[in-house]
């Protein structure tokens, strides 16, 4: 398998498209691979969610040494606050770190409240703060508690930000508490309209001094798009674009919409990060969309 590169291109200010992926809802992995597939060779890496919006997935860390072996291709998992303890964060570490997984992407996590298996709750030791702390500690060869480990970790460590708050002034704030942390890279909530992003950048140009891959979702339809509002936190689909879905509820309305904002972002953040919303079929015509914006 090939050696995570991620961190140098994001120095050497490679623009990069990564795609964000649900792991399975069983141990069957044959249909979502061969979804992934034809997407393999446009993209940088691929993000393996950690149980979204606490419904039952498979475990990130696995599926992730699933993707490496099957496509060889670099990979950034998800890690919640959310299930498990500090000590069971370690060891999950420490697993990650010895199967040659380094990108993680921190994360407090959402509340356990919509889980799809009752009686579920939320551990919550700590915040993502903890997280990108404890993988810094591991790096310099040190559990959370400051005991020497057997082997220094190679944690490449991210964070999620959201450009769609409402306080700005503040975002910007538990950003560089994230960097101070320890995160390395940002990769962000989903935007849709390009004059949304240039109120963030207008944040972050002189704040954050880390690269910011920015989100953006293709839309399904106008329903589906009211059920993010109302159930996924930190997601917000603007009402302009929900208009636009309501007059064209259309996957092919879904797929101009995020075409355009894609096309305005490219030449002002570090690169694209893709929520495909389990619709392979159509984001693989939007990422060869995007890979031709770039050799114009």
């Amino acid at each position: 398998m090939q050696a995570d590169i991620l961190p140098q291109k994001l120095n050497q200010k490679k623009f990069l498209l990564t795609l964000e992926v649900d792991p399975p809802k069983g141990p069957g992995v044959k249909k979502i691979l061969s979804q992934i597939k034809p997407l393999i060779q446009y993209i940088d890496a691929i993000n393996v969610a950690c149980c979204p919006v606490a419904k039952l997935r498979m475990d990130p860390l696995a599926f992730a040494i699933l993707l490496k072996q099957e496509f060889d291709i670099e990979v950034i998992i998800h890690l919640t606050m959310r299930d498990m303890s500090l000590l069971g964060l370690q060891s999950y570490l420490i697993g990650s770190s010895a199967l040659g997984i380094h990108n993680i992407l921190a994360m407090t996590g959402d509340t356990a409240r919509h889980s799809d298996i009752p009686k579920t709750k939320g551990v919550f030791q700590a915040n993502s703060l903890t997280l990108l702390k404890m993988m810094g500690q591991m790096n310099n060869r040190l559990n959370f508690d400051g005991k020497k480990l057997n082997k220094k970790s190679k944690f490449f460590a991210g964070a999620t930000c959201n450009p769609s708050a409402i306080n700005l002034t503040n975002e910007i704030k538990k950003m560089n508490k994230k960097i101070e942390a320890g995160a390395e890279f940002f990769q962000t909530q989903p935007l849709f309209l390009d004059k949304n992003l240039d109120v963030f950048l207008k944040y972050t140009n002189t704040e954050i001094h880390k690269p910011i891959l920015m989100g953006t979702m293709l839309l399904k339809s106008y329903d589906s798009s009211l059920w993010l509002n109302e159930s996924v936190p930190s997601l917000f689909v603007p009402s302009e674009v929900l208009t636009s879905l309501k007059k064209d509820d259309t996957q092919e309305n879904g797929l101009k919409i995020a075409s355009e904002f894609c096309k305005k972002a490219m030449n002002k953040v570090n690169g694209l990060h893709l929520f495909p919303l389990n619709n392979y079929e159509a984001l693989l015509e939007l990422v060869q969309e995007v890979k031709s914006f770039q050799k114009k």
